[in-house]
């Protein structure tokens, strides 16, 4: 008698294949897929830095997934405030978030919990 922490390989735990018709993407023409994450083109809904990060609540234009809307965290950034263009995406170069979660209350409240555990270690 002992608590099961893992599923047999055989097992899943209820997440779809996000690749297939989620219009995500570039065309084999270069091109942004059609609902893709304009980062020019955003509303920043709300943020909290947090020590040295920042969480961010943004909802681009035209976007289809979650109504356009990410909840982001950023690392040594204190504001988005006047900033005109901000990627959802992990980028090399340039403004780029560490984490991404799911734009909900909950996310939003998961995204405070990584920033809080970050600030711990540092």
């Amino acid at each position: 008698m002992g608590l099961r922490l893992f599923r047999s390989s055989g097992e899943t735990c209820g997440l779809r294949n996000r690749t297939s018709g989620g219009g995500v993407g570039v065309s084999g023409g270069g091109q942004p897929v059609l609902g893709e994450p304009n980062p020019s083109k955003f509303n920043l809904v709300r943020e909290k830095c947090l020590g040295g990060y920042l969480v961010a609540e943004i909802k681009y234009e035209g976007c289809k997934n979650y109504e356009g809307k990410k909840v982001l965290v950023f690392k040594g950034v204190p504001t988005l405030s006047g900033i005109s263009k901000v990627d959802p995406h992990f980028l090399e170069k340039g403004l780029s978030p560490i984490a991404r979660f799911e734009p909900t209350k909950r996310g939003w409240g998961m995204a405070q919990l990584l920033v809080v555990s970050l600030n711990k270690e540092e």
